[in-house]
């Protein structure tokens, strides 16, 4: 249940996309990601295994920004969260906002190295760069509030930005002029770090009753910062008060809220187990958890896919996620993985059976042939088997296709419904047909695997190929009818009709036809079953049933079996002139 990135357009895209954001990546302590570390991850990434990227301890800061996000997310549809926000948009001011009718929320994702004793110090959230830069007069706005760089300063600043970008995000019924606005930074850092700020830790309700003057956050984020002209050295200075409602640092502070949602492992369990409790029409525990899995992959393969591209190229809209959206392709999620499982336990049931009759097969040559004609046996199953393996891996369809085609004459894919018991057997019978009638052979092939039919065929080197077609009646219908559908079936087929060389058509568990002349003595009406006119067969077909095949290699057992080997001319030449004794009229 992996999701895998196989879009060569979008692929060229990521690849760039996650280089570039891995060299950028940076820890709260300021460290980056070491070279072997940003390898591993991009491989990890590339490969589209996005989950399994917690297992690389220092690539979990990196995916860190993505669990916030999808921790909102669920939360919007989670039936107890009680969610304000329908709308999560991701770095398109800070890493993440949440938008609702009357308040909106920026979060900035800050993340420690994880696996040590790595802590968030007091320093980095009021910690400021000097800024220099040239002809800073030009515009000496930006400038300034480039020189408001420390974590909380950008946090608090994108209510400026918002203001002024909202409505490339945002349609205009959704943009209201007065709404109440919260600040979070969401990290992983232990809940022992940042104990100077714990008051803004416990502020879950984001909105502080008051804030002493002497706090040590307030002085810092008071402070004047000087932003420098390069040439002439000139200085500006600038407060980050100027950019606040009511020219006030309270104000923002009230506001703010350090949420510390715990390790990546923690937080990704605790969003598997939000989406888990918010499915609807999944009533089993186990199954819960494996469709809770496959949704969580899905949303985080949707986040990188949509938030790929640098944001001068993207479509902002690609950065919106509404709830009604994550409510549909929850419920459409749900059920796709629901509906793979269920087609994985019907295939694993099918592969099952096939199994179950190779086993049967086996076990019958052991017991009954000994020496090298066993071993040709064994070594035809076991090339068959593998054979049906190999078209399985390339076609998922294949056993559906190979079913449809032995017991229906068709080459539809649609599931193949066994009815009982006794459709195992009728399979069983049939792979043993063929197993037995490819022993003979050095070389064995499936072809015209698109054709109505079902063909194997058997060949030596510099000698004609012998082939085969196999059809099991599962006892429902007489001789002859059977035979005028295979026929029916020929004429239809485009592939099958326009095969020149002979052929042989086994026909397995077909129904005796009537005796004509004891029911017309009985004066008993015959069915449009009971001995239907035959159809012309054409020249190159024969038929022969799956009697005639059991008979031949029944000898094969006798003691004085005169071939110590399946495979030789003599014996082939012996089994071809068989063949054609045996059809007389299909018997």
């Amino acid at each position: 249940m992996n999701n895998k990135i196989s879009q060569a357009a979008l692929q060229e895209k990521v690849d760039q996309y996650f280089s570039k954001k891995l060299e950028e990546f940076t820890f709260a302590d300021g460290s980056s990601l070491e070279k072997r570390e940003k390898e591993k991850a991009l491989e990890a990434l590339m490969s589209g295994e996005f989950r399994d990227l917690g297992g690389l301890t220092a690539i979990r800061g990196f995916l860190y920004q993505y669990y916030v996000a999808m921790y909102y997310i669920v939360d919007m549809i989670h039936p107890t969260s009680n969610a304000w926000w329908k709308t999560v948009i991701f770095e398109f001011l800070d890493d993440i906002a949440l938008y609702g009718e009357e308040t909106v929320r920026f979060i900035q994702v800050k993340t420690v190295r994880e696996g040590g004793d790595h802590k968030i110090t007091p320093g980095k959230l009021y910690k400021r760069s000097q800024v220099v830069k040239e002809d800073i007069e030009e515009n000496l706005q930006e400038a300034s509030l480039q020189g408001l760089n420390s974590w909380v300063d950008k946090l608090f600043l994108n209510n400026y930005y918002f203001n002024t970008k909202k409505s490339s995000v945002l349609s205009n019924e959704e943009i209201s002029e007065h709404y109440k606005i919260q600040f979070e930074l969401a990290t992983n850092s232990s809940p022992q770090s940042l104990k100077d700020f714990q008051m803004y830790s416990n502020n879950f309700s984001f909105l502080l009753d008051d804030i002493s003057d002497e706090d040590k956050l307030l002085k810092a984020l008071d402070k004047e910062v000087k932003v420098f002209n390069k040439k002439p050295r000139k200085g500006f200075s600038v407060k980050l008060k100027k950019f606040i409602p009511g020219n006030d640092i309270k104000w923002g502070l009230k506001r703010f809220y350090i949420n510390k949602l715990g390790p990546s492992q923690i937080l990704q369990k605790t969003v598997e187990d939000k989406i888990v409790e918010s499915l609807q029409n999944t009533k089993d525990e186990d199954l819960k958890k494996t469709v809770g899995i496959y949704i969580f992959n899905k949303l985080l393969f949707l986040i990188i896919s949509r938030t790929h591209q640098d944001h001068e190229f993207i479509d902002k809209m690609n950065l919106v996620f509404k709830k009604a959206e994550i409510e549909d392709l929850m419920k459409s999620w749900e059920m796709e993985i629901k509906d793979r499982l269920t087609l994985a336990l019907i295939e694993e049931s099918i592969l099952g059976k096939f199994r179950s009759c190779f086993s049967s097969i086996k076990r019958d040559i052991e017991e009954n042939w000994r020496g090298q004609i066993r071993d040709d046996l064994i070594d035809s199953l076991q090339w068959f088997e593998a054979e049906l393996t190999k078209n399985h891996q390339e076609d998922k369809q294949f056993y559906y296709k190979f079913l449809n085609r032995l017991f229906e004459l068709n080459t539809i894919s649609s599931v193949f419904d066994f009815e009982d018991i006794q459709d195992v057997n009728f399979l069983r019978d049939s792979l043993k047909c063929i197993i037995y009638s490819l022993a003979l052979y050095e070389g064995k092939n499936i072809p015209y695997k698109e054709a109505r039919l079902l063909f194997h065929s058997g060949f030596y080197t510099e000698r004609p190929a012998l082939l085969f077609s196999i059809y099991n009646g599962r006892n429902k219908n007489k001789s002859s009818f059977i035979k005028n559908k295979i026929l029916i079936s020929i004429d239809k087929c485009q592939i099958t009709s326009g095969i020149s060389e002979d052929y042989i058509c086994i026909v397995l568990n077909d129904l005796p036809d009537r005796n004509k002349s004891l029911s017309k003595l009985l004066k008993i009406t015959e069915s449009i079953n009971d001995n239907a006119s035959l159809i012309a067969t054409p020249s190159n077909v024969r038929f022969i049933k799956k009697s005639k095949i059991d008979e031949f290699f029944e000898e094969t057992q006798d003691a004085q079996f005169p071939f110590s080997s399946l495979r030789n001319s003599e014996l082939e030449d012996i089994w071809i002139n068989y063949i054609k004794e045996s059809d007389e009229n299909g018997d």
